[in-house]
């Protein structure tokens, strides 16, 4: 237990509050740490669940980036929020996984570049994939692509649409 979590705890209990403290642990569970009062005294528990499971369909390409950053955005909050997120590209989609095919400049203060909302969901975990179908159609190979981004069968988009807890299209 973090000492953070250790410090929540004791101010929910000296408040009579319920507390909920997330770690993350190996193998996609993680780890709530639920503080309550109960008769004076603060009860903790500790509950491990598996992540669920979220995916993000990109068929946008570089002429609606606003789509693009979305996409990557909504990946990057579900990731942060407890789930295994993975953006998925087809078709047009494929431009936000080349090497410098989207650069964002001039951009008023405050508003997050594709750069960054990419960086973003790279350092969280989003994973990245391709539709192997449009990188054959479109030579590409993993070399063109940026780092981390995984090839692999259009099988899979059908997967996360009958199995996964969550799906997004863009």
């Amino acid at each position: 237990m973090t000492r953070l979590t250790r410090q929540l705890k004791e101010i929910a209990c000296r408040f009579n509050l319920l507390m909920v403290a997330i770690s993350f642990a190996e193998a996609g569970e993680y780890d709530a740490a639920i503080g309550f009062a109960e008769k004076g005294r603060c009860v903790s528990e500790t509950v491990k669940q598996a992540r669920k499971k979220f995916a993000v369909q990109l068929s946008t390409g570089a002429r609606d980036l606003g789509k693009i950053k979305s996409a990557i955005m909504f990946a990057t909050l579900a990731q942060c929020s407890g789930c295994d997120a993975v953006v998925f590209c087809v078709q047009d989609g494929a431009d936000a996984l080349i090497k410098g095919e989207i650069k964002e400049e001039g951009l008023p203060p405050g508003v997050s570049s594709f750069e960054e909302r990419l960086h973003d969901a790279l350092k969280v975990g989003v994973k990245f994939q391709l539709c192997e179908q449009v990188a054959v159609n479109r030579g590409l190979s993993s070399k063109d692509l940026i780092e981390g981004v995984s090839i692999v069968d259009g099988s899979n988009l059908i997967a996360y649409a009958l199995e996964y807890d969550g799906m997004l299209y863009f």
